[in-house]
């Protein structure tokens, strides 16, 4: 890994008004033409326990899944990385689930999922967001299990 690089933005999860179960979280940083690409944390909740994790109340493992619900946080306390691609199963039991990305005081991305798409919106400030920079339709089934993947290398998502 590049000496380099410095560890300043988290990985959040948040919900808004929803319920979400995720399971199997793993973070990596992406490959690039000089460097292979590194597992930093990898999580399947199977112990029950959500080791690693700082969970607002709403917040619980159950089942080998991390389960959340209301307008709560859920944050890893390991590692805190610039680049990295972020997989996990997701399924929504009901409206909207939140992943934010890149937190850095009150910036952030943050990526909504919902049962018709998805979108890719932006806080620069405690007021002031960019909603819907991308959307995507895409037929998220409540109750079933998708596959996510986020990326991010330099300025690119």
């Amino acid at each position: 890994m590049n000496g380099k690089r410095r560890t300043t933005v988290w990985l959040l999860l948040m919900l808004s008004v929803s319920v979400l179960t995720a399971g199997l979280l793993s973070i990596q940083i992406p490959a690039s033409a000089q460097e292979p690409e590194v597992l930093l944390y990898q999580e399947n909740f199977d112990d029950g326990q959500a080791q690693d994790w700082s969970l607002e109340q709403g917040w619980s493992v159950s089942d080998g899944s991390l389960c959340g619900e209301g307008h709560k946080w859920a944050r890893p306390t390991v590692g805190a990385w610039q680049d990295f691609r972020v997989q996990f199963r997701l399924r929504l039991d009901r409206r909207i689930v939140h992943l934010n990305y890149r937190v850095s005081g009150t910036r952030r991305y943050f990526i909504g999922f919902h049962e018709g798409g998805l979108y890719l919106s932006k806080q620069t400030g405690p007021e002031t967001f960019s909603h819907n920079l991308a959307e995507a339709v895409a037929t998220y089934n409540l109750g079933e299990w998708h596959q996510v993947e986020i990326a991010g290398l330099g300025s690119h998502l």
